[in-house]
């Protein structure tokens, strides 16, 4: 059995920023999806990519041809605002997270790796800490819950689905 070993406050602190950008993203995605919605409700139909649809919807709230009422544009334009609002606080959650990279060594080795960039490096030092409590990576990856089930039973070994045990945030970034 593993131990996890307490957590010091810079990790917590990293760890809430890195939280933090998780909901102003799942939040972005909410509010674009809510302004496509109502566009549709309109008959307004854009690509789905949040470019396609930052680069239109000036032109539409500008248009006075298209049906949209005079309080459905009001309110396409506080989503629009509240979408630029948590643009902005993702972009400061992202600086927060370079800095840090860029102050913490550990953070620097790890994000030496081929593959894991600063914001991944920092999420997995500030959720492990100290990776010498494992003694090689596929110790990491088990921990992580990376690694299949394994039932065995008179000699056969049978391999289920991974495991999914671990922290799911951390996972997510590295697969």
């Amino acid at each position: 059995m593993r131990f996890v070993p307490v957590k010091t406050p810079e990790q917590q602190g990293i760890l809430c920023v890195h939280r933090l950008r998780e909901g102003f993203k799942e939040e972005r995605t909410a509010c674009i999806n809510r302004i496509r919605g109502w566009l549709a409700e309109f008959g307004v139909l854009l690509q789905q990519s949040p470019r396609a649809l930052r680069t239109h919807l000036h032109d539409i709230l500008e248009d006075a041809t298209n049906d949209i009422a005079r309080t459905a544009r009001i309110a396409l334009q506080r989503a629009l605002m509240h979408w630029q609002e948590l643009d902005e606080h993702l972009h400061w959650c992202e600086q927060r997270i370079t800095a840090h990279c860029k102050e913490d060594a550990q953070v620097q080795r790890a994000a030496a790796i081929k593959g894991l960039g600063p914001l991944t490096a920092s999420a997995m030092v500030a959720t492990v800490g100290d990776f010498k409590q494992f003694k090689n990576g596929a110790q990491f990856a088990a921990w992580l819950g990376l690694t299949p089930r394994q039932n065995s039973s008179g000699g056969k070994s049978n391999l289920g689905a991974i495991t999914k045990r671990g922290d799911s945030y951390l996972r997510t970034l590295l697969v």
